[in-house]
């Protein structure tokens, strides 16, 4: 079926995903139990993780290494190997996947091997003890980062436990009135965590892009969070670069930071919707914003791209410096009168 959302024992592909099937909800349970989930040939996964995969995939170039973060469980990088599989057929070298995250307790740690991995590097180290500057790091070009939130896009709790084997505490939060002390104390603690895996992961000296993934709907947990760290992170660099400008006459331009909306099949209608002012997934901040509904949870992606910037030049510092002397002196002599 197509043009509608699949009713129960249908299914349908998904517009922004070509490797995706949509399920009605009413499936779930009944695959989950299936012989093709069980044995990991096909995998139950929410959508805000489907697509920050095929999002961030659309920047990798052979040889090039995506390194996975906090993510709640390893599908997203097995779902990364899979389409660099298709991408990548006769590219080489293939773009390698690390994937760095906490075990929860009686998780299989032979998952991914099970699920058919070749290639995915799992570890349990701490991702802020990695050094950005190693030689071991250096071939790591692409971050993807899944936030520490309140998960308070997601409209089907249970449904998304199930599927992606989330912590059962979001549950507790989620069913706490607002304004409760703990649980802004735990907002406010996850805030602080995300944006400290943010800082670190633009550190990094080869990277070309970080992605964010939230499952929150909170600004605080995702535009004023971003924006937040890039700001203190470009300023920064502009000022490295101008320290740097100021000791050799051939350094011209710096490096900093900038949201730009991927550019793949699965989202150029939403691309031209949003040049058309019509509905659409993008936003005008250069994310993507899916809303919470009846038929989806909602999620935020950011995908943070190191670009090129020039520096301004001597003469254009001493012409600023001169005509904010200038100004200075207008106001002073404006604000002197006669004496009576």
């Amino acid at each position: 079926m197509a043009g509608r959302l699949p009713q129960p024992l249908e299914y349908a592909s998904d517009k922004h995903c070509s490797d995706v099937f949509l399920f009605n909800r009413a499936d779930v349970s009944t695959l989950l139990d299936s012989v093709i989930v069980v044995q990991k040939n096909l995998v139950l996964q929410d959508k805000s993780t489907c697509l920050g995969v095929h999002c961030c995939l659309s920047n990798v170039a052979g040889g090039e290494e995506v390194l996975f973060v906090n993510c709640i469980n390893v599908y997203c990088a097995v779902h990364m190997e899979g389409l660099i599989g298709n991408k990548f057929p006769l590219i080489q070298p293939v773009p390698q996947i690390r994937c760095i995250r906490a075990l929860k307790e009686d998780e299989d740690t032979r998952l991914i091997t099970k699920m058919g991995s070749k290639v995915i590097k799992a570890s349990t180290e701490e991702f802020l003890a990695l050094e950005p500057n190693n030689e071991k790091n250096k071939s790591i070009r692409h971050i993807f980062i899944e936030a520490n939130d309140t998960r308070s896009a997601v409209v089907n709790p249970i449904g998304f436990i199930e599927v992606e084997a989330d912590d059962l505490n979001i549950l507790r939060d989620m069913w706490t009135p607002p304004g409760n002390t703990a649980k802004e104390t735990r907002r406010g603690e996850m805030i602080n965590k995300t944006s400290v895996l943010l800082k670190h992961a633009l550190k990094f000296a080869g990277i070309r892009t970080v992605t964010l993934l939230s499952h929150s709907e909170d600004p605080d947990e995702t535009d004023g969070l971003v924006s937040r760290v890039v700001d203190t992170t470009n300023r920064i660099l502009y000022r490295e670069a101008e320290l740097l400008a100021s000791t050799s006459r051939n350094v011209s331009t710096g490096t900093a930071f900038n949201p730009q909306v991927p550019s793949f099949p699965g989202l150029q209608e939403e691309r031209e919707a949003f040049e058309a002012g019509k509905p659409s997934i993008v936003m005008k901040s250069k994310t993507i914003r899916v809303s919470p509904s009846q038929e989806s949870n909602g999620f935020f992606i950011v995908i943070l791209h190191k670009e090129q910037i020039l520096l301004k030049s001597a003469e254009e510092l001493r012409q600023e410096a001169e005509q904010s002397g200038k100004g200075s002196k207008e106001t002073k002599s404006k604000g002197k009168g006669r004496k009576r």
